[in-house]
């Protein structure tokens, strides 16, 4: 693991006049591949990530047991490897999720071809099994248990839903067959499975329809998120029309489908489905109060259900919800090229921050000039769901690939993201062992916005068409709009709504006096 200090890497932010210093980097990996999947931060305020990796020097001590194996590496606070461990048998073993319990005790989801070979002791049902591992808070393993049907069996995520019962979700091409007792709808299902503690199994449900449901998203590492009434939202790719137990209608090539799904028995509460003509995905959520936010991207226009515009031919996707999995909002961000939010979407102290990469294309929600086909991007918003700012970072020739953002407290982030060819330019101050490395970076920032992220006023719509109002705003206040490089394009006395016929498209501020407050806000031209 190497270590760099950057002392005076100073960023300027344009939207919302945000300063970010890259304060630290840190970089772990083997002279072969290292791809980092998942990092989360741990109760001692250490930190602990999982790759998939097939090498055996630098950090990592323990040779491959066969093909591609799960490395675990534990680190400390200053990030520091405290120890790591490699898991896997004579085939492909590749970590999917993880989770930390609350007695530091420490649940793996991952995808398994290997039968009881190396240290695995759980044996093989089919092409691939959900595997399932246990390990204490030193990485010693307590057990293994395998799941899956003659078929293939791709992990999504696990969660903990008590000390004693952890939820695993995923997708399934298989019937009934090795430990599947649910038989299928179509040509892949999603396929849920509750555990006990010691990995004994309590329930099992397969949801679906008769096309392929699942099958296009199995790769994404995480797709579940923990509701505040106890259940499980579930997030996932449909082809399917109303049939199995689907009964959201396709919209076009690939819809996204969100289920709730008590964790308890596999009851499915309530879905629907999201789309337009072309294909578009959702891959994360999170709650917010009433609220359901769901980061993804999209390829199609205004069309089925989708009601916002797409920028070029992907663009970053965000649905807001309500807890009946209705539309409240529908937004779409991007340039003339791709832009997506696969990452994940990460509830911060000031709001949230959606992520995933953006490409060098006139993307007006991207401030930095992007250093190589395409940087790692950020995204800020209050907690109402409104624009804030933007960030984006990578390196010049390598292919950047971010996993997590993880806020250490307000305004100081560390980011874990993995990294291809990597070499010290760009933003990226260490060069690579490997093919892959894992690395991450600490973000930090002397400006906040919770002044500028109250709920107090909201434009509505964000993006702009014609015209805008400005929510929870009285008409004595009064309003000046400049562009990205300050200069002052309107001013005057609010009255209701402001006229954007004559604006061109991009990115703007408004600054909102009304008695004694002054609000800026961020708002988009289409």
């Amino acid at each position: 693991m190497k270590k760099i200090l950057l002392f005076c890497l100073l960023i300027y932010s344009t939207g919302f006049g945000q300063n970010f210093t890259i304060s630290d980097q840190h970089h772990y990996g083997s002279s072969d591949s290292d791809n980092l999947i998942k990092t989360i931060k741990c109760q001692d305020s250490g930190f602990l990530m999982v790759l998939k990796s097939n090498g055996s020097n630098h950090d990592k001590t323990q040779a491959s047991f066969g093909g591609n194996d799960i490395w675990v590496v534990r680190l400390n606070a200053d990030k520091s490897i405290r120890w790591e461990k490699s898991f896997g048998g004579n085939s492909e073993d590749i970590p999917y999720s993880v989770v930390e319990l609350s007695d530091e005790n420490i649940l793996i989801l991952g995808a398994s071809a290997s039968g009881v070979s190396g240290n695995k002791t759980s044996g093989n049902f089919g092409s691939n099994d959900y595997w399932v591992l246990k390990l204490n808070a030193s990485g010693t393993k307590i057990w293994d248990k395998s799941f899956g049907s003659s078929s293939y069996d791709n992990p999504i995520a696990i969660l903990a839903i008590s000390p004693l019962n952890y939820f695993i979700a995923g997708i399934s091409g298989g019937g009934v067959s090795g430990s599947k007792n649910s038989p299928s709808y179509g040509s892949s299902d999603v396929w849920c499975i509750g555990i006990d503690s010691s990995g004994t199994e309590i329930w099992q449900q397969a949801y679906g329809g008769t096309g392929n449901d699942g099958g296009v998203i199995s790769a994404v590492p995480t797709g579940i998120c923990p509701l505040q009434n106890g259940n499980v939202l579930l997030l996932t790719a449909s082809n399917s029309g109303v049939s199995g137990v689907k009964t959201s209608p396709n919209y076009g090539i690939t819809d996204a489908w969100v289920l709730e799904i008590n964790p308890a028995d596999g009851q499915l509460i309530q879905q629907n489905g999201f789309g337009g003509t072309d294909g578009d995905y959702l891959y994360q959520a999170l709650q917010i109060g009433n609220t359901i936010y769901l980061a993804g991207s999209s390829s199609s226009g205004v069309s089925g259900n989708k009601q916002s515009v797409l920028y070029g031919d992907h663009a970053a996707w965000l649905l807001k919800l309500d807890e009946n999995l209705l539309i409240l909002s529908d937004q779409c961000f991007g340039g003339t090229d791709q832009a997506s939010f696969h990452a994940g979407i990460t509830k911060i102290s000031n709001g949230f921050v959606a992520y995933g990469v953006c490409d060098s294309d006139e993307n007006p929600w991207v401030t930095r000039a992007v250093n190589g086909d395409h940087d790692i991007w950020f995204m800020g918003f209050d907690d109402a769901g409104n624009y804030q700012w933007n960030y984006s970072f990578g390196s010049a020739t390598g292919y950047d690939r971010v996993t997590d953002l993880i806020e250490n407290s307000p305004n100081d982030y560390t980011i874990s993201f993995g990294l291809s060819g990597g070499a010290a330019n760009g933003d990226i101050t260490i060069n690579g062992y490997g093919s892959d490395d894992a690395y991450l970076l600490d973000l930090t920032t002397s400006l906040g916005v919770p002044n500028l992220s109250s709920d107090s006023f909201s434009i509505y719509p964000n993006p702009v068409t014609s015209s805008f109002s400005i929510n929870g705003l009285n008409e004595s206040a009064s309003y000046e709009i400049s562009d990205l490089k300050g200069y002052t394009i309107e001013s005057g006395n609010y009255s209701g709504a402001i006229d954007t016929e004559k604006f061109i498209a991009g990115m703007y501020t408004i600054r909102i006096v009304s008695g004694s407050q002054t609000i800026i806000k961020k708002w988009i031209k289409n």
